[in-house]
This record gives C-alpha cells, structure tokens and sequence, in this order.
C-alpha cells in the first residue's frame, strides 16, 4: 500500500486586509494552518480576524462572510501563536520553535510560510524562522492593486519565493567557513546536501547557480580527498571533463596544485620528498584545528618517510622490502627474514630507527641522518629526538594522554628545523582556505 502524501501546513502572518489570508487557505486547502497573530499589547489583537464573529470578504461572491477559521479551504486543526507586534526576535524565536515542533511531529511534513499579512516586524520574524526551517516553502498572495491602498479582492494568487535558493546561499556561508578552518570533508557534506535540496525544490534554480554549486560540489570533494591522503582519486576528479572545459583543473593550477597532485598521485605508493611535504602540510592543517594528537601522529609518520626517501633516493631502495645482499652485517640477523611468495628470495622490513641505521651504516656522514641523530657514530646506539618517545605514550599511541599545544609546537619545531629543507623545494602552498568561485 503506498504511503499517504505528505501533511501540508500553512503557517500565516495575519493583521491589515485578512482577505489574502482566506485566498491562500482556499488555494491551498492544508491539512493544518497556523495563525501568526498579534498578541494585542499596546493594540488591537489581529487574533480577532480568526475568530467567528470576525467578517471577511467571500472571494468568490465578494459577500461578507465568517473569520477565517471558517473560510473555504481552512482546515478543522487550527493553532492561534501569539507573537509581538513589534519585536521581531521574539517572533522568529516563537515561531521557529513552531517549525521544530511541527517537523518533529512528522519528518516528512510539508511546511508553508505565508508572510502576507501581519506587521512588518511579525512577517520579518517568520521569513528568519521559514529561512533556518530546512525545507520550508515561502510565499505571500500577490494581487492586482488599482490603487495605493489594497489589492483587489479577489484578485490574489500564491507568488513562492525561492527560499531553497536563499538557504543555499545561507548554507554556502557554512561551507565556506569550514574551508577556512581545513575541514574540506564537512564543506563537501554541505555543499553535497545543498545539492539535494535544490534538486527537490519546486523552484528551478538559474543555470549560473547550478554551475557553481556544481563546481563546489567537485571542488570540495577533491579537496577532501586530498586532505585523506587519497592522492589517486583527486588526481581522478582533477582531471574529470566539466562543461565549457576543466575550471577544477583551473582553480588548481591558479592555486598552484595541480602539478604537485599529479606528481604525488603518479608516486602511488613509493616513498618521496613530495609525500613528506604532504604530510608535513597535513600535519600543520591538523594543528589549526587543534587536533593536536593527529597532527602529532603525522609528524611521527613523517620522521619514517624522510628516512624511506632518502633510501629511494640514494639507493633506490625501498624500507618496506630491503634485499638481504643490501643489508650491512650489523643489521642482518637483527630482523626476521621474508620471503617473496614468486621468487622466494628473502628480504627484510626496516621500522623507522632500522630505516636510519641503515642509512648511516651505508654513509655515516648521510644528511638525514645527521639531521635526526647529529652526534650518532657507526656502532652506537641510534635515539632520536624525544618528542617521539613521548609521543609513543601518547593515546594514539600506547598510553592515555592527549598532546597539547606546547608539545605539538615542540615537534613541530624540530621537524622545520631538521627535516623540512630535505623536501623545502618541492613543498607546495598549503591547501586553500578560501573555496574559488566558478
């Protein structure tokens, strides 16, 4: 059995002519109308135009007829909110309240904001409401006016406005702020569900605006996935095909992007001085956030990587695999031995300290390794810096403490000073903060 159509409810200002009030209840015939009235303080309540003994114009005969509650279209579930006058705040407040109440009741309910009567300040406060309301559909009586005093009865018809189209630029503002703070994944979702809301909208947006939520769409997306470390799938959607060309592409190479993007998504999986500057980048992007712990864990993945490209670099050697022949004495039998599943020739994994041990056994004046252990000789022990043994009880790690501030600006520190120039060259400008307009 197919489910029943959606409840439809008219919340509605009322005050001056209730004439626009009774065509739009004859139009719209809701199931549930809600009378946005003054409450009356300092005046006459507009209240008194809902009640029977109120006289309103027939729009069909032009006879005098009964309030709106008995009015053709209105509907036997009426609410009455009382809401001030002159005060705005607390009638979007009042009737916002409404909104939430009403969308509780029923997700799927169908919302209308008439702002057609009332005063000034009460049709301000619904239209605040209406507009942070997600999904609720906007629109006052328009009719023919012969003069300057009221329209003709009669003559009123429903003119929507496109608030789907208002609470998208509202929602914009949103995505826009989480790209000022690098949380491109939180944008992506915002701009993702703008997307949705303007496709099932009764209001067709312009083609200028579907062209740039289309290009926020994919832009964010890249982003977010380049903020994952997922180089291969934004290299992907850097290269997808956009009508009237590649402006994705375009916004990339203006941020001077792109060309790092390809060059790290071409790497796949081999150690380089451009996933350094990668995760070094991503480490700061981290810290803006405060997040402190994850930051800190990049810095220490990151302490690994330089020596794994140095290695690739040097000797084209990768840590994860290291043949048995290219290891020193000192390092064999240290480690337990693999073997390749097709050859079946051995080989061993290098964790971080084993990855420049190896380096400073091959080259004991190695650079990199200088820069991370300075006074470290052949045939000594290997400590590096002491940040990483307390990052190790960290609770990323094996303990229960958080990192702070000041312990993440101490890695960080050390990290610019010593490895930073190894990958300085080839480093590109932090990710955007500001999302580019199509």
């Amino acid at each position: 059995m197919p489910d029943a159509a959606p409840k439809t409810v008219l919340v509605c200002t009322v005050g001056g002519s209730p004439q626009p009030v009774a065509s739009a209840l004859r139009d719209l015939r809701p199931d549930a109308v809600v009378f946005v009235c003054s409450d009356g303080v300092g005046a006459t309540s507009s209240r008194t135009q809902v009640e029977e003994r109120e006289i309103v114009y027939d729009t069909r005969t032009g006879a005098l007829g009964p309030g709106l509650r008995r009015v053709e279209g209105c509907p036997e579930e009426t609410q009455t909110l009382l809401v001030p006058a002159d005060d705005p705040d607390r009638t979007y407040a009042l009737c916002l309240t409404i909104f939430s109440q009403l969308r509780r009741s029923d997700p799927r309910i169908r919302l209308i904001a008439d702002y057609t009567g009332g005063t000034k300040s009460m049709t301000g406060g619904l239209l605040m409401a209406a507009f942070a309301t997600e999904g609720c559909a906007v629109q006052f009586m328009l009719g023919h006016r012969p003069d300057l005093v009221q329209v003709a009865p009669g003559t009123e018809a429903a003119k929507r406005m496109s608030a789907d189209l208002i609470q998208a630029e509202r929602d914009f503002d949103a995505a826009r702020q989480a790209v000022a703070a690098f949380d491109y994944a939180a944008a992506q979702r915002i701009v993702e569900a703008i997307g949705k809301r303007i496709a099932g909208g009764e209001i067709k947006p312009p083609g200028a605006f579907r062209n740039r939520l289309k290009f926020a769409r994919r832009w964010s997306a890249l982003m977010a996935q380049w903020d994952a470390f997922q180089h291969g799938e934004a290299a992907r959607t850097a290269f997808d095909a956009h009508e009237g060309g590649n402006p994705l592409a375009d916004a990339l190479h203006a941020s001077g992007h792109y060309d790092f993007l390809q060059t790290v998504a071409s790497r796949k999986a081999a150690p380089s001085w451009e996933l350094c500057a990668d995760l070094w980048l991503n480490a700061q992007r981290r810290a803006a956030r405060g997040r402190y712990d994850d930051a800190l864990a990049r810095l220490y993945r990151l302490v690994e990587a330089a020596a794994q490209a140095q290695l690739m670099a040097r000797y084209g050697l990768d840590s994860g695999r290291i043949p048995l022949d290219a290891l020193p004495e000192e390092l064999r039998g240290e480690m337990p031995l693999r073997h390749d599943p097709r050859t079946h020739a051995p080989f061993v994994e290098l964790a971080q300290n084993n990855a420049y041990r190896l380096l400073g056994l091959r080259d004991p004046a190695d650079p990199v390794v200088r820069a991370y252990a300075p006074d470290w000789r052949a045939g000594a022990k290997l400590f590096g810096p002491t940040w990483l043994s307390r990052r190790n009880k960290s609770i990323l790690a094996h303990g229960y403490k958080s990192i702070s501030e000041e312990q993440w600006r101490e890695a960080g520190l050390w990290v610019e000073s010593r490895l930073r120039p190894f990958w300085s060259a080839v480093e590109p400008p932090q990710l955007p903060t500001l999302m580019p307009e199509c």
